[in-house]
């Protein structure tokens, strides 16, 4: 009888281990795919990031005009700059697009965000799940341009942009979706 205890009560354990193991393993492969998939949207994220941060230091850049912003919109915005250095005016534009806009992307939250350079093509820089532009004036009040932002005087006023972008991964993660997040005052040089 002590014979069949001692060979129940180790295949019990055996079974125990056996089942511990396994989640072990499975937590282990989940936390993989999380550190995986949320390293790649923040290395996306940044590479978003630094073409936008780059492009909005320009703003004004060897611009003459005392208008160098075009439009200042929560989700749209337009400038002026030198920005090959060839001493012509260029205009740049950037804006969300929608969801539909972005078919070709495993996460129905994806909007393509799209930069213009001097009317050209539309050219998306990235896929985001939100983008937005703050504008402030000289003495770091918010300026609400979004009733009308392309009115001159109110341009004029804008000092200091906040950027925020939030992007998500293009696949589930258990049940949801990895995010990162990039929020940044930027203040261009050349809008005195």
């Amino acid at each position: 009888m002590a014979t069949w205890l001692d060979i129940i009560g180790s295949i019990l354990i055996g079974t125990l281990v056996i089942f511990l193991v396994m989640k072990l393993n499975y937590q282990v492969s989940n936390n993989s795919s999380e550190i995986s998939s949320n390293g790649m949207v923040q290395s996306y994220l940044t590479t978003i990031s630094t073409v936008m941060e780059n492009d909005i230091y320009k703003v004004g850049y060897r611009i003459s005009d005392p208008n160098k912003l075009n439009i200042a919109d929560s989700n749209r915005f337009s400038y002026k700059a030198d920005v090959n250095n060839d001493g012509t005016a260029d205009s740049v534009r950037y804006y969300l697009g929608t969801t539909s806009q972005a078919g070709k992307t495993s996460n129905p939250n994806d909007k393509p965000l799209y930069k213009v350079l001097n009317g050209g093509t539309s050219v998306s820089i990235g896929f985001v799940r939100d983008c937005h532009f703050t504008y402030y004036d000289s003495t770091g009040r918010q300026i609400l341009s979004y009733a009308n932002p392309t009115n001159v005087d109110t341009l004029k006023k804008v000092r200091v942009i906040n950027v925020y972008i939030k992007c998500e991964s293009p696949y589930l993660i258990n049940n949801y979706y990895q995010t990162a997040e990039y929020s940044r005052k930027i203040k261009p040089v050349n809008l005195k």
